[in-house]
């Protein structure tokens, strides 16, 4: 779908979650570990639905929340007069007025400053709002679309944000798994990344069975921006056409054979089997009994495969 890939049942999931996001222009908070793809899954919402020729073609306009302190922040967002600040000969239209009727991706939205919180609210429930040293109204046409890896539950039981701007980004709530929980599509998006960034000229590397183990037991705490990097760090440091276990990088090279170190447990996880057992596993949350009646076998089995595989 887009950009996102995966054949997991986690990502299956997020895949209807898109689709049920295309059906009405509701705000949608996305929420996820760092590297787990929110503006890939931001800009699928915007292009994608049954109205997906027209939708594509309008704006779609990022700010990050992180990146200026709050005078200069809601200037970003909304815009400014002429003559608002020293030496602005020149009013500047906000990403709100970029965004038109299109999309306003709010990156961290969880590091907005409080202040700027209430404005943001206030010009969602009018849908208007002024930039900063004018009186000038302007409509607020765009969808607005919300990213974090905070918890904002906990920063609103604390004060640090809005109680009623959560509940009004929260219409439609789309949490993206970690790379850790939907180990299926490792093989997938290795693949992906390798043909992305082989050199022209080069044959398209392949990942040997040993280096694939190894990927698909890290616990890749950034995600899948950290497995992208670490196959581009394969392919600088591999000397033929198959990626090898020692061309990885050493943390991952480091922590999977920390995982694998009884030699009859190293069997090769490539396997329909394993995949197969990953995701009924990540399917039922962890539920041994419940993954053993999606596999139909009995759960004693189960258990001996899940020995067998070190999981």
């Amino acid at each position: 779908m887009g950009s996102l890939m995966g054949v997991s049942v986690g990502m299956q999931r997020i895949y209807a979650a898109i689709q049920r996001a295309n059906s009405h222009r509701y705000p949608v908070l996305i929420v996820g570990e760092a590297g787990t793809g929110k503006q890939l899954v931001a800009r699928s919402i915007h292009s994608s639905g049954h109205s997906s020729s027209a939708r594509a073609d309008r704006p779609f306009v990022t700010v990050d929340c992180t990146a200026l302190a709050l005078p200069l922040m809601e200037a970003e967002l909304f815009g400014y007069a002429k003559d608002a600040f020293i030496r602005t000969p020149e009013a500047k239209k906000g990403m709100a007025r970029l965004a038109e009727d299109g999309t306003l991706f709010l990156r961290e939205i969880g590091s907005l400053p409080l202040k700027l919180q209430g404005k943001l609210f206030q010009a969602l429930q009018e849908q208007g709002f002024s930039p900063l040293g004018s009186t000038e109204r302007f409509a607020f046409r765009a969808r607005v679309m919300a990213a974090t890896q905070r918890n904002l539950a906990e920063l609103v039981a604390r004060g640090e944000f809005r109680e009623d701007l959560y509940f009004h980004l929260s219409a439609v709530r789309i949490e993206l798994p970690p790379l850790r929980s939907r180990r299926a599509d490792i093989p997938l998006l290795a693949s992906h990344f390798l043909e992305k960034y082989s050199e022209r000229g080069q044959p398209i590397r392949n990942i040997s069975d040993a280096a694939m183990e190894s990927l698909l037991n890290y616990s890749w705490p950034s995600n899948v921006l950290e497995l992208e990097r670490a196959i581009r760090w394969a392919l600088s440091f591999a000397s033929s056409a198959v990626v090898e276990m020692d061309d990885l990088p050493p943390v991952v090279r480091v922590a999977a054979t920390s995982r694998l170190r009884d030699p009859a447990a190293r069997l090769s996880t490539m396997q329909p089997e394993y995949l197969a057992i990953i995701n009924a596993l990540d399917a039922t949350g962890g539920d041994r009994t419940a993954a053993a009646h999606l596999l139909r076998i009995a759960e004693s089995a189960l258990d001996s495969k899940l020995q067998t595989y070190g999981l």
